[in-house]
């Protein structure tokens, strides 16, 4: 299962937003001709400049207007005409022809007399999986596809589009019902962001009123006491590392604690896998929690490193719901007292 995603759509129609048309230069670098007092031509085509849209909403329809604006500007700066909006169904495109470089990561190509941007990384895809006639003409077909804010040429049955169809298929999709998650399923979101279930638990979360990183002294610090009840506790799974290593160092509860993540709600939208974890997972990962916090200000106060006295405490208050947490229906732990553990140090 791949881990790449893309926040994109396939949108059904498409308005383009179009500029003065005029003669176009076709060629690269070693083509052009910039020299105004040599005889050799340039090569051209008549084409018109494009501005592709998913939509006409105001804020959309004002920056296609001011983008028409500059390219008449540049073509025709004595009398530009208004720009003129043409709605097409997206439908798969051929005979898409690269005309020219526009810079490091984009071209210029022919769509159907419009003259259009193409990425560098679909012209690179289209190359190696479908191939490129003699005078620019890109095999395949081609499809218009709106990911993140921006509108982008991208060819049909490539791995792009498998990952936008892929994403635009369960956009939609609700979040699991709390009651139905399972200890132990590993769960993903939309984005694929992966994450272990290990249970529900309440706890007792530690606030401070102020600045944390202004606090220079243990003893005197105060705080509140929330209590949280029946909140998802789940492992957070990175990119770092495989799938597999990770679950060892869990079971192994060798994770760093800092994965661990306790939620009131969640977006997760499937279980994809099931790891068995050990029937007292909480409670292990609880004094796993308690023994760090515990290590840490041991270390600090023997080495006396009163410059991280801040991180100390901010590492102590946000550390709080994991090392006070238990098992949701079981009786409370007591509550982790740091100034007792000064005592006797």
């Amino acid at each position: 299962m791949s881990d790449k995603v893309v926040m994109g759509s396939i949108p059904k129609k498409v308005f383009y937003a179009c500029a003065q048309p005029h003669e176009v230069v076709v060629g690269c670098y070693w083509d052009i001709n910039y020299d105004q007092y040599s005889p050799k031509p340039n090569t051209t085509v008549r084409a018109v400049p494009a501005f592709p849209l998913d939509f006409l909403d105001a804020t959309m329809k004002r920056n296609a207007l001011e983008w028409v604006r500059v390219a008449n500007l540049n073509i025709n700066r004595n009398s530009p005409p208004p720009a003129e909006f043409i709605e097409i169904d997206n439908d798969p495109i051929k005979q898409v022809k690269i005309l020219s470089s526009y810079s490091m990561d984009t071209y210029k190509v022919l769509v159907d007399g419009y003259y259009l941007h193409l990425k560098e990384d679909v012209l690179m895809d289209t190359i190696i999986q479908a191939g490129i006639d003699p005078g620019g003409i890109l095999k395949g077909e081609f499809i218009w596809a709106k990911i993140k804010s921006q509108m982008k040429l991208i060819r049909v049955g490539s791995e792009l589009h498998r990952l936008i169809l892929e994403f635009e298929s369960k956009k939609d999709k609700k979040a699991i019902k709390k009651k139905s998650l399972e200890v132990g399923g590993i769960y993903q979101d939309k984005k694929k962001r992966r994450a272990v279930f290990l249970g529900y638990v309440n706890t007792n979360r530690y606030v401070t009123h102020g600045n944390v990183y202004a606090q220079t002294n243990l003893s005197a610090l105060t705080y509140d006491i929330k209590t949280e009840k029946k909140s998802m506790l789940f492992y957070r799974l990175s990119s770092y590392n495989t799938r597999e290593e990770q679950l060892k160092d869990l079971e192994n509860l060798t994770a760093p604690s800092y994965n661990l993540i306790l939620k009131k709600s969640h977006a997760y939208i499937e279980k994809i896998d099931y790891v068995a974890l050990p029937a007292d997972m909480i409670s292990l990962v609880r004094r796993k929690s308690l023994n760090e916090m515990k290590m840490a200000i041991v270390n600090y106060a023997n080495k006396g490193a009163s410059g991280y006295i801040s991180n100390l405490i901010w590492n102590f208050i946000n550390s709080s719901p994991y090392f006070n947490m238990y098992p949701y229906k079981t009786p409370e732990v007591e509550l982790f007292d740091m100034k007792k553990l000064l005592l006797f140090i």
